[in-house]
């Protein structure tokens, strides 16, 4: 989960009942010390103060300056959810997605992922996607997750472009079309997801989708190897890290298939695209 510092949030979200409190309670924390702003914090979030409920959530979820305590953190951040604090009503989704500090129930998640996209967050809205693509807490219903990812893809959400692409790609929810499906993978892939790389990289060294390409093949393949740190069996198309490991590397493999020229030219697009990109 991600940790939202209390600074994400202006003066005017919420109403703090001790406001010169709160502020020295955040100065204990931005000053990292966590053992002074804690009890600051407990008094606040006692008071009903959602700021307070939500950092001491953070607090005790990491175990800043408190003993970590994961179901304390649990029930701070649906407190603070309950006030409309909306990344801890992504955070409580998680939680109970997990079943992590809670019983594990997709309902609840599903009701506090939509809580948080109502507001406008992406995450919660790739999530709500997630839960219609496999079914969890809902009916599975594939055009509904493309529905889901696209709102999230609005909003330049990575992994919402690579959703998007396979749904395409397997015709799930949407006519099938690997064109349409190369144009989101590609999104991904330049935003440097791997596994969009990856399946980029084998679109263009079968033409699916694309145009035949074994330069640019070289290049995404390369490229998601080196991001990802694991082999890729450049023979099977629809190959998947959790298939195993592959005994030689991408260049390797590609010494076999291509002339020299080409690895000469799929090399500097590899340089290339690193020089803007890390």
């Amino acid at each position: 989960m991600a940790f939202y510092p209390i600074s994400t949030y202006g003066p005017d979200d919420i109403c703090v009942r001790s406001e010169h409190t709160l502020d020295e309670a955040k100065q204990f924390f931005d000053r990292g010390e966590f053992n002074k702003a804690a009890p600051i914090y407990e008094k606040l979030a006692a008071e009903g103060d959602a700021l307070a409920q939500y950092t001491l959530a953070e607090m005790y979820f990491r175990g800043m300056g408190v003993q970590q305590d994961i179901k304390k953190a649990a029930a701070l951040y649906e407190l603070a959810a309950e006030k409309n604090i909306m990344h801890a009503q992504q955070n409580i989704a998680v939680l109970y997605m997990q079943g992590t500090g809670v019983t594990q129930n997709f309902e609840r998640a599903l009701f506090w992922f939509r809580k948080a996209a109502a507001q406008g967050d992406s995450f919660a809205q790739y999530s709500i996607g997630l839960r219609y693509l496999n079914g969890e807490g809902v009916e599975q219903n594939s055009s509904e997750a493309l529905s889901w990812f696209k709102k999230a893809a609005e909003q330049g959400f990575t992994q919402a472009f690579w959703q998007i692409g396979l749904l395409y790609a397997q015709g799930k929810g949407v006519p099938r079309d690997l064109k349409e499906a190369a144009a989101w993978t590609r999104r991904a892939a330049e935003n440097g997801y791997p596994p969009a790389q990856r399946t980029l990289g084998f679109a263009y060294l079968y033409g699916q989708g694309v145009q035949r390409d074994v330069v640019q093949a070289y290049k995404w393949l390369v490229i998601s190897e080196d991001m990802s740190g694991g082999p890729i069996d450049l023979s099977n198309p629809n190959w998947e890290p959790n298939m195993g490991s592959f005994a030689l590397g991408v260049r390797e493999q590609f010494k076999k298939r291509i002339s020299r020229e080409q690895i000469k030219k799929g090399e500097e697009e590899v340089r290339n695209w690193l020089a803007t990109h890390r």
